[in-house]
């Protein structure tokens, strides 16, 4: 399977276009969205890239069962996100949103979409062009395209604008009398029409069934070790702690190059895996060692002091690495704040200076315990079950809850979900039901909640739980060093591959991917009291006290 693409993205104010091609590929099996917004209004910069991620997420979870079904699965979830944001008065995107769904398993070929690009199946010198049943243009999906490609088969997408200029070149025409594609071909193809191409905006996408066997290292194979850091920092730790022996006086000169020798030993032995300029730093350390003058009493302390010093940095090295903590010396301050709060808030724009602060003094009696956007709506949460909004800097009560022991407010799409106890619930401000379907799986002592399509619940223990429609998926327990018991909150979106976990006792915030595989630890001195994560884009903002940070994800 080989994959050519072009992208044409002029750069004219006029022009509010974004193209998009994303490629998923697990096994065998293959995912291909193709994607066009046109005037884009402000407020929908990201409803491409959300479609995008949604699709792929829906899709990922019906994919082992059939790919037809998933993709049909994946379909009807998508048309009810498109309904839910024209009921919201969203509906900038009707007529602008060109968007093909491609899924391909060995032989097999579904396609569905929206939109005005053209879908072309390419045979030697023949090409014609594949249409859905729905002949009219549609704002939804509907009917899915199935086929087989033989070997040789190569199907084209072309995007609106592209369409008129690849027509007339015969493109396609070029392509299907070529028996053999590679991307030097293809680039002789595409050039003499690059400068035509580059005036519009659009995607050329061609995919040519032709298997292409991955490169496999004979060299090297990946071999499972059973590993402990923890083991390993005990035993460094405890090799350090032991007494220094004492020496006679008579001895001193004998052991002088043995002593200094086994200093260097010892120091290299905590060296491996380093660069060369890291390397030339510690051969200086070893020959300050060796300089010292062991005949004079005063000496000796220094010198075991100089080894601790250089041993503990080493040993500090060494955890850092296997425990992959990143530590961060210099940091972005976006604000700071006179007295500490309670929490913040972040729109779909990202970071504004029009951040919500809420705390317990917000104009308003009432105690603010979390706040969120809600159907572009500023939504605040006050114990035990008032929901208030905040409009025109005035706070009015909105809804009281007849729930207890509310907690974990989280709202996605149309719905707000929170944990009341064992319970996980869904709401829409008009009514509520127990989303769990079954009460032998039901999360306990929960700490946090994150909703991206799925619900995760962070548990005490080190446990994630992961669920769906209702029904439990997973338990993902994960092992890191430093253990903690003081996980403060879960955080993912659907717009992130990742998991972010806050430790307030070690510093630091924890990074998974959604198989619960560590990433890295993200540590700094200057975390000593976290309260809250937020993410916009690949951008993460902590709040430490009474000070806002920015780090890129």
């Amino acid at each position: 399977m080989q994959i050519f693409e072009f992208q044409f993205n002029p750069r004219i104010k006029t022009k509010k276009v974004e193209n998009l091609f994303q490629e998923f590929e697990s096994s065998e099996r293959n995912l291909y969205i193709i994607g066009e917004q046109k005037r884009i209004v402000p407020g929908n910069e990201k409803f491409l890239t959300n479609i995008i991620r949604m699709i792929k997420d829906e899709y990922a979870l019906n994919e082992p069962e059939n790919h037809e079904k998933a993709l049909q699965e994946c379909l009807i979830k998508i048309n009810e996100y498109f309904k839910i944001e024209i009921a919201r008065n969203n509906t900038g995107w009707i007529g602008n949103l060109n968007l093909v769904i491609v899924s391909q398993d060995q032989g097999e070929i579904h396609l569905a979409k929206i939109g005005k690009s053209k879908i072309y199946l390419l045979k030697y010198e023949n090409h014609s062009e594949l249409n859905n049943k729905d002949k009219k243009t549609s704002s939804f999906f509907g009917s899915i395209i199935s086929g087989k490609m033989v070997y040789g088969d190569r199907l084209c997408i072309v995007s609106e604008e592209l369409q008129k200029i690849v027509e007339k070149k015969k493109i396609l025409e070029k392509i299907s009398k070529t028996l053999f594609l590679d991307q030097k071909t293809i680039d002789e193809i595409i050039d003499p029409i690059k400068k035509d191409l580059e005036k519009s905006s659009g995607t050329f996408f061609l995919l040519d069934n032709k298997n292409v066997p991955k490169k496999k290292s004979a060299l090297l194979e990946e071999i499972e070790v059973d590993f402990s850091i923890k083991e390993l920092y005990y035993n460094i730790k405890r090799i350090a702690n032991k007494k220094t022996l004492k020496i006679d006086s008579d001895f001193k000169n004998i052991l002088k190059p043995l002593i200094a020798l086994g200093l260097i030993l010892l120091v290299g032995s905590f060296i491996f895996g380093k660069k060369e300029k890291e390397i030339a730093k510690d051969i200086n350390i070893e020959e300050r060692l060796v300089q010292i003058d062991i005949t004079k009493e005063e000496s000796l302390p220094l010198l075991d002091a100089l080894y601790k010093e250089t041993e503990a940095k080493e040993v500090q090295n060494i955890i850092d690495s296997l425990a992959k903590i990143e530590r961060v010396d210099e940091i972005k301050k976006i604000k700071e704040f006179e007295k500490d709060i309670k929490g913040i808030f972040l729109n779909n724009y990202g970071y504004s200076d029009n951040l919500v602060i809420s705390d317990k003094e917000y104009k308003s009696n009432l105690p603010i315990d979390s706040i969120f956007e809600f159907q572009n709506r500023i939504i605040l949460f006050s114990k035990p079950n008032k929901l208030l909004e905040l409009k025109n800097n005035q706070i009015s009560e909105i809804k009281q809850i007849e729930k207890n022991n509310i907690d974990n407010l989280t709202p996605y799409l149309a719905n707000i979900y929170f944990t009341s106890g064992q319970e996980i619930i869904k709401y829409n401000l008009d009514s509520y039901n127990n989303w769990l379907k079954s009460p032998l799986k039901q999360p306990t002592d929960i700490i946090s909640m994150s909703v991206d399509g799925h619900i995760w619940i962070l548990q005490q223990g080190n446990q994630i739980s992961k669920y769906y429609l209702g029904e439990h998926l997973a338990d993902i327990n994960f092992d890191i060093f430093p253990s903690s018991k003081n996980f403060i909150q879960i955080l993912t979106s659907s717009q992130t591959d990742y998991l972010f976990v806050l430790d307030s006792s070690h510093n630091r915030i924890i990074v998974l991917d959604k198989n619960g595989k560590l990433v890295k630890q993200i540590w700094s001195e200057k975390f000593n009291n976290l309260k809250q994560i937020q993410i916009s884009d690949n951008k993460l903002y902590i709040l430490n006290s009474n000070t806002i940070y920015e780090t890129t994800i």
